[in-house]
């Protein structure tokens, strides 16, 4: 089992998204998850260090082009909007990521797909984990959480149609691109489980990316059992985005935290990669010893060896 890091996390220093490379290599990583940053990604110094077998790129995740993409669509979450101009956006730049992707080696692109509109529903559910924290699993939480589901059914359609729309047009376009979906924070967002079996079942090239974290939140409030997840779609698994939680604060280092890492081990395929993704703020060393955390509960090897140093 593989462990590598995001670039989710970020060193700091001058040199962006090489630096945090050069630091993360320096204390023993050598697999990479590339977007989820902010900063410029110098693609083409990365495919460098990637024919030089320096590094390996796992993934891409959605959106990472060649230039810099912030505001609401800057992880591709427009794919299922309903709005056509908008999507149609996020159809083209999820194909510039995909041929990123390309450039760096791999097929597997993770990708957001929007949300259900529902005014407030982030909200709501900070609300609702405040109460969890504060009261604990009641019967009135467990009523409430439903009839935000029974809302939820009907204003995801929209969503979902513009979501097999982009779909189609991406994998008609890039048939060999792997889009891995992530399960997300919040109960509005696309997709839950019923949802991800439908898009499963009718994309063959569609697989699904694992987030520990979301899961844990979705779960820690009532709306789906973290185990759901993982045992529906174990078979399509293509990554895990793995970090610790403290409440219902994720990406954390793993072993920062209290995250069931025994309830995860045994349902993750041995062949999928588990990948780091830890916001920035923490030292490189407290990141070497979270792989290490990791390789303890999951029997995972280490790098095997340091390939040769050049300068990033």
């Amino acid at each position: 089992m593989e462990i590598a890091l995001s670039t989710c996390w970020f060193h700091g220093a001058e040199g962006g998204v090489l630096e945090s490379i050069r630091a993360a290599r320096e204390v023993g990583f050598r697999a990479f998850e590339i977007g989820v940053t902010d900063e410029d990604v110098p693609v083409d110094e990365i495919a460098a260090l990637v024919r030089a077998g320096e590094v390996r790129v796992v993934s891409v995740h959605n959106l990472c082009t060649r230039s810099r993409l912030l505001g609401r669509n800057a992880r591709g979450d427009f794919l299922g909007n309903p709005s056509e101009s908008k999507r149609r956006d996020a159809v083209r730049r999820t194909l510039e990521t995909i041929d990123v992707a390309r450039s760096l080696g791999t097929d597997t692109v993770v990708v957001h797909l929007g949300e259900a509109r529902m005014r407030s529903a982030a909200r709501r559910q900070a609300q609702l984990g405040r109460y969890v924290l504060d009261i604990g699993r009641t019967q009135e939480l467990s009523q409430e959480v439903q009839r935000l589901l029974r809302k939820r059914r009907d204003r995801a359609l929209k969503t979902m149609d513009a979501v097999r729309r982009s779909l189609r047009e991406v994998l008609e376009r890039a048939p060999e691109a792997v889009l891995a979906v992530e399960n997300r924070y919040y109960f509005h967002q696309v997709p839950l489980p019923d949802e991800l079996e439908q898009l499963l079942r009718e994309f063959p090239r569609v697989s699904y990316c694992h987030d520990v974290g979301h899961a844990h939140a979705l779960d820690a409030i009532g709306f789906v059992p973290h185990a759901e997840w993982l045992d529906r779609f174990g078979a399509r698994m293509a990554e895990v985005h793995i970090h610790d939680v403290v409440q219902l604060v994720d990406h954390l280092p793993p072993g920062a935290g209290h995250m069931d890492f025994g309830m995860l081990r045994g349902r993750i395929p041995s062949s999928v990669p588990l990948v780091m993704e830890v916001h920035d703020g923490y030292p490189p060393a407290q990141l070497a010893a979270a792989r290490r955390f990791l390789e303890r509960h999951f029997d995972a090897s280490p790098p095997r060896s340091d390939p040769p140093r050049t300068a990033v």
